[in-house]
């Protein structure tokens, strides 16, 4: 932004005469999450679409229970999902007698068939069914289980990171006992339940945590992330179905050539091309010096008849070295210090500098490019080649940060032309507000800037450079580009700042065509917003909050950002009468007597008004 705007938190804990805090204050703070989680309804309210018509999301009811609710997408009506009276009444029916609350429902919905909903009672092991009217309850045998339904095998051996809370229901289906593990970030295991055939659990977890099915034998039936929606898992046999993979950063380049006739290999830093079907090698470079300079990185042409490389040169290392006085990992025999040595650039210290390097594969040889719009490198990425493998492109990012370069090499003549160039007398924030799309189907780029003095998106020609439109512009920001349509060029975006009534730090979410034309707000309610979209598209779920508003939730439309109706709002009075003080908002001026500061007075538990606290 072109002014900044400052967030003030007084965070009030302590009272000015008992600022260290007394025992009573400690034990009073460490209670608080224990009294205070469970005490805000429809917190965490999130819409599932069963099918891109059929919504359904939990609502917590004043009573302590909650209950499934489904949304009429013409008229807003919102409609309990399932008919439990009816379903209550059919369990009566096979000896339950209590009516047990729905913990987790799916549908499944096959060619030609009626839908059928598949649910989790609690209390009750295993799985149920009912038809779309409620009719026909029954409990799932283990062969009757769609295979629709579940959460699929990962291959990973550990948990990642951890987002917000969820839950999983496992469910043994195999023929001897096995055991629930939970694997933590370093792999290791610990057992939350065993389960013998036909037993249910259901654990609370965090999405991306991962849980491992094992039998007491030791066979391993499965590995399983958890969702941000409430998973179930199958615990038997799968022969026919293969795990997916872990979604984990891939090694840069692929050494093969697209057609697979061509492989590259590096030996002692140089280049050496292999064909694969003769194994004839060619060398195609020689000035590789360990430590000096070695070629890495690899991108072939989609036509497979030449490759990018990176040449490095390395600059010397500077080395640290530190006595940690009591080491981490030690153990009784090993108490003394230890010398840690590590590499630490500092400020004007040489640093590698990298440089594209092209390479006809198909006459074994070098082509030598134009590298004149690189100086002092601090990096060179994003190599992508134009599908028709006249060209490619990459990103340099020049040390200081001060520059930035699109530039375009001719992969027949190696001629370097530059077609975004980014300057700034202070700083360019690449880490965050750098954002590069060539859209090479209409032979255009889109790119993110603060030419402007805010943070926004432009249009430019991807051969000549020439800028064709800005694609927002205004006195707000663009803080992301979440997705863009190659069929229609429809953007939808995160912007910041959009509404001068509201705090400019709050989160919104906008749409608009690639030639700037029908900016459409999909949000608009004082907060910070957090979307999510229906299998088609055609509909969103917005969630928002404030530090003084319990979360929001409403289903939209895409096309025109109408609101189909409001699905929940958090009810934090409880929280309140336990003795939690909601913060209270200001807005003050800055001391050029015009910028708006924006912030929050948090008062502790205890406040007294009669009483002076530290600012």
């Amino acid at each position: 932004m072109r002014t900044p705007i400052l967030i003030l938190v007084l965070a009030l804990l302590t009272t000015l005469t008992h600022a260290q805090g007394t025992r009573a204050d400690y034990e009073r703070a460490d209670a608080l999450p224990g009294n205070w989680n469970a005490l805000v309804r429809n917190a965490e309210v999130r819409v599932r679409w069963l099918t891109p018509t059929y919504p359904v999301y939990q609502y917590d009811l004043p009573d302590g229970s909650s209950e499934w609710r489904t949304i009429d997408l013409e008229t807003g009506e919102i409609t309990p999902a399932l008919d439990m009276e009816q379903i209550a009444a059919q369990l009566r029916q096979q000896g339950v007698e209590d009516s047990p609350r729905v913990t987790w429902f799916d549908a499944v919905q096959r060619d030609g068939e009626a839908l059928t909903i598949v649910f989790t009672l609690d209390g009750q092991a295993g799985l149920w069914a009912v038809n779309a009217d409620a009719t026909g309850l029954r409990r799932l045998e283990t062969g009757d289980i769609p295979a629709e339904i579940g959460l699929p095998r990962v291959e990973t051996d550990r948990s990642r990171g951890g987002g917000p809370r969820t839950s999983v229901f496992v469910l043994n289906a195999h023929d001897e006992p096995v055991e629930f593990q939970w694997l933590d970030s370093s792999g290791n295991a610990k057992t939350y339940a065993t389960l013998e055939p036909g037993q249910s659990h259901r654990q609370g977890t965090y999405t991306s945590h991962a849980w491992r099915v094992i039998t007491t034998s030791g066979t391993t039936l499965g590995v399983y992330l958890a969702t941000e929606d409430p998973g179930v898992i199958i615990a038997t046999e799968h022969a026919d179905d293969e795990p997916e993979q872990d979604q984990q950063p891939q090694p840069r380049g692929n050494r093969t050539s697209p057609d697979g006739r061509y492989r590259v290999e590096f030996t002692q830093g140089n280049i050496t091309l292999v064909d694969v079907k003769s194994d004839d090698r060619v060398v195609m470079t020689d000035d590789a010096i360990e430590d000096t300079i070695e070629y890495t990185e690899v991108r072939w042409a989609p036509d497979s008849t030449r490759f990018v490389a990176q040449r490095v040169e390395r600059a010397p290392r500077r080395m640290v070295h530190i006595v940690q006085s009591t080491p981490d990992n030690r153990t009784p025999d090993t108490l003394q210090p230890e010398l840690i040595t590590f590499d630490y650039t500092k400020p004007g210290d040489d640093i590698d500098q990298p440089k594209p390097v092209l390479f006809d594969a198909t006459n074994a040889k070098q082509i030598e490019i134009d590298n004149s719009p690189i100086g002092d490198t601090w990096s060179i990425n994003r190599i992508e080649w134009a599908p028709d493998s006249s060209a490619f492109y990459y990103l340099y990012n020049e040390r200081g940060h001060q520059t930035l370069r699109v530039v375009r090499v001719d992969a027949r003549t190696g001629e370097s032309r530059i077609i975004i160039e980014e300057t700034s007398d202070t700083f360019i924030d690449y880490s965050s507000k750098t954002d590069l799309n060539i859209l090479h189907d209409r032979n255009e780029i889109i790119w993110m800037s603060e030419r402007s003095g805010y943070n926004h998106l432009y249009r430019f020609n991807a051969t000549t450079g020439q800028q064709i439109n800005p694609i927002t512009q205004g006195d707000w920001v663009v803080r992301a580009v979440d997705a863009y349509d190659h069929a229609t060029g429809d953007l939808r975006l995160r912007i910041m700042g959009y509404d001068k009534d509201q705090d400019p730090y709050h989160i919104h979410y906008a749409r608009v065509n690639i030639d700037g034309s029908g900016f459409t707000l999909l949000t608009e309610g004082d907060g910070t917003h957090d979307i999510d979209f229906s299998p088609d598209g055609a509909y969103y779920s917005d969630r928002y909050s404030r530090v003084d508003l319990p979360p929001v939730v409403e289903l939209r439309r895409t096309s025109n950002g109408s609101k189909v109706a409001t699905l929940a709002e958090g009810d934090w009075s409880e929280l309140v009468s336990a003795g939690w003080n909601p913060p209270e908002r200001f807005v003050a001026k800055g001391r050029d007597g015009k910028t708006d500061i924006w912030g929050f007075i948090q008062k502790p538990t205890n406040f007294d008004p009669n009483t002076s606290y530290p600012v």
